[in-house]
């Protein structure tokens, strides 16, 4: 039986999205709860994950990588490579004789915040992460996933230890203070912990990729990996920040070496809008409010695009709902939370700065909101908000000899803009 036939089933499709979607238990009974059981119970919030196209290609992307991986341990050449690791570690010399490189080095770039490791995450659970593949003919254990953090100081010794920890975690072995005790030199542990990939890896994942291009030693990290990799054939996956990518722009062979998947934060659309009305499902503030346009507007443009940052208003506005004594969560509690990111800020910089209001000083301004509002992405009718009609508003002022205004505030959320 060959090893890669030992792999869970590749899946597509809604089959793929059911699987690796996590969508937290609920009951709205919990708003009945005392403050510090909605306290508790709000935290079931973090835990939300929606596939968007990045987490269907990551998986798909993994699961080819490992698949290539696993067959190459069958080939011919690592036998071959094999036994040249395996003389260099009984002669103690370094090995010159990596021939298993390729197109197996691959990066996923993409800011902070926006859900590339969770997606990393999610499709790792699939491949079945760190669980050991066990083989009797030939005998052999594989690890599919091995998951590690680029050293902050970008240590070539510092990394080559960690992935001996990680395979000691996973299957009981003393790799990593053989080594402490060998105290080989890097060029030695370069050819141990290649040999023992070999044997025991099947895919090397390496976050915080972007430490590398702090520190001078950042080309010979990237020159031992690319070592690494033709010594144990083994696909390496980098992951970081896009201040990486001038760094693996300016060498002909790192350029080559990391074509892989590049994301920028989430684009206002189906997949914001739905994510959106999942999310407010949760709430666990006394008095439920219904989601409107202009509620997912206000998410957007003060999250940048970035659903971790979404999370965080509305987990921090109930959070403040439930503590002040204000139970609802609205414009208002979400501004509040924008605040509490004030870090963010300056990283954010929403197009509309908003804030929630019911004294309408200038009609000028208000015709701008409106305007604003339109044109937000709406699936339904353009001019209309929660079954909630403008002309209706109308007929209601002019009965009620009131400013238009003044009715809109009753049942939509009026932001003020500053001109």
């Amino acid at each position: 039986m060959s090893i890669s036939d030992n792999m869970p089933r590749m899946l597509m499709g809604d089959e793929l999205i059911e699987a690796v979607r996590v969508v937290p238990d609920y009951d709205a009974a919990i708003r009945t709860k005392s403050q510090a059981e909605r306290l508790l119970a709000l935290n079931d919030v973090c835990s939300l994950y929606l596939p968007s196209v990045m987490g269907t290609e990551i998986y798909a992307k993994l699961y080819l990588a490992l698949v290539r991986s696993l067959k190459k341990k069958e080939s011919r050449l690592l036998t071959v490579q094999r036994n040249i690791n395996a003389s260099a570690i009984r002669t103690r010399t370094e090995s010159y004789g990596g021939i298993l490189g390729g197109i197996d080095c691959l990066t996923i770039i993409g800011e902070s915040g926006i859900g590339k490791s969770r997606s990393i995450e999610r499709a790792v659970s699939l491949l079945e992460g760190e669980s050991v593949i066990e083989l009797t003919e030939p005998f052999a254990k594989i690890i599919p996933v091995l998951n590690i953090q680029c050293p902050y100081d970008a240590s070539c010794k510092a990394m080559l230890l960690s992935i001996c920890k990680k395979v000691d975690e996973a299957l009981g072995t003393n790799y990593y203070e053989m080594q402490i005790r060998s105290r080989a030199a890097t060029n030695m542990l370069i050819v141990s912990v290649a040999q023992m990939m070999i044997n025991h890896c099947g895919l090397l994942i390496i976050d915080e990729i972007q430490n590398l291009v702090k520190h001078k030693a950042g080309v010979q990290l990237i020159a031992m990996l690319t070592q690494l990799l033709n010594e144990s054939g083994v696909a390496v996956v980098m992951v970081g920040i896009p201040e990486v990518v001038p760094f693996f722009e300016s060498i002909d062979y790192l350029a080559r070496r990391t074509v892989g998947l590049n994301y920028e934060r989430c684009a206002y659309d189906r997949f914001f809008y739905d994510f959106c009305n999942e999310l407010w499902k949760y709430q666990y503030v006394s008095n439920e409010s219904e989601i409107s346009d202009a509620i997912i507007h206000y998410l957007y443009e003060h999250s940048a695009g970035k659903l971790s940052n979404v999370i965080f208003l509305f987990y921090t506005a109930q959070e403040i709902g439930i503590l002040n004594g204000r139970e609802c969560i609205d414009i208002s509690s979400l501004e509040e939370a924008y605040q509490r990111m004030r870090m963010l800020h300056s990283h954010i910089q929403p197009d509309v700065r908003v804030r929630a209001t019911t004294n309408i000083r200038k009609r000028k301004t208000s015709k701008q909101v409106l305007t604003q509002t339109k044109n937000i992405y709406d699936p339904g009718e353009a001019w209309t908000i929660n079954d909630f009609s403008f002309s209706e508003a109308a007929k209601e002022a002019k009965s009620r000899n009131l400013d238009v205004l003044v009715i809109l505030t009753e049942h939509i959320s009026i932001t003020e803009l500053e001109v």
